[in-house]
């Protein structure tokens, strides 16, 4: 099932549907307005592979770059596409729709 703690992203269009799915792999293109079923699939597809990363990454050391400190949806920490996914701010001080998240409860989101 699809857990949402949030509100899901409007496409900002008069036939409003969900389906935002942002570039979260290396060559990848940021696309709108999927049909709901294949955004669905996009967004499992998008939980289940930083889930595996982050698995996978449990029997190694750490980096030294965190991905809470710089963000970004390519970051080198496994896993870090899907918190990118839930925030609102990203690395370059744009804002995306958040299904979870309003940023990164700074002074400014109290």
């Amino acid at each position: 099932g699809l857990f949402v703690h949030g509100g899901l992203p409007r496409a900002g269009r008069a036939n409003w549907r969900p389906g935002w799915v942002p570039a979260w792999e290396p060559g990848s293109s940021e696309r709108e307005m999927l049909p709901l079923e294949e955004w669905i699939q996009e967004l499992e597809r998008l939980r289940s592979t930083a889930m595996s990363e982050y698995k996978a990454s449990l029997s190694q050391e750490p980096g030294s770059d965190a991905w809470s400190i710089s963000g970004g949806y390519l970051h080198p920490q496994p896993g870090c596409s899907l918190n990118q996914y839930c925030m609102r701010d990203l690395v370059d001080g744009t804002q995306q729709a958040s299904v979870v998240y309003n940023g990164w409860l700074g002074d400014d989101y109290q």
